[in-house]
């Protein structure tokens, strides 16, 4: 599976926190919409599950942050195919947030124009 895949399936992916996990997505680096990836119930108290570190990946980002992110734009994207360009925002997106080191500031996020 490929980030790709996991942008074309995100609104069907579960979101909800369930007592001490919270579905994430994890990818290889460098990230790209045909970066291996996967989503795996991620602890709240870190580290990564074995699926995840077996295959050198890293946290890329919890499931509802990328539908958070991409909430204003994924229908009409998804609706003309463009996937890879849903994948390519979410990405810059994500790199953003770690480059800002706020892996929750998707909670702030204006996905519709960027801005936060």
């Amino acid at each position: 599976m490929t980030l790709n895949d996991i942008v074309t399936e995100l609104l069907s992916l579960p979101t909800q926190q369930e007592q001490e996990s919270i579905p994430t997505i994890y990818a290889r680096e460098p990230w790209s919409p045909s970066s291996e990836a996967l989503v795996a119930r991620g602890s709240l108290h870190g580290g990564l599950p074995p699926e995840a570190a077996n295959r050198a990946m890293v946290r890329f980002i919890e499931v509802a942050g990328a539908v958070a992110i991409l909430k204003n734009t994924y229908s009409e994207f998804a609706e003309s195919g463009l996937y890879a360009e849903l994948c390519l925002t979410l990405i810059n997106r994500v790199r953003a947030l770690v480059q800002n080191r706020d892996p929750y500031g998707y909670k702030n996020v204006d996905a519709g124009r960027g801005n936060r």
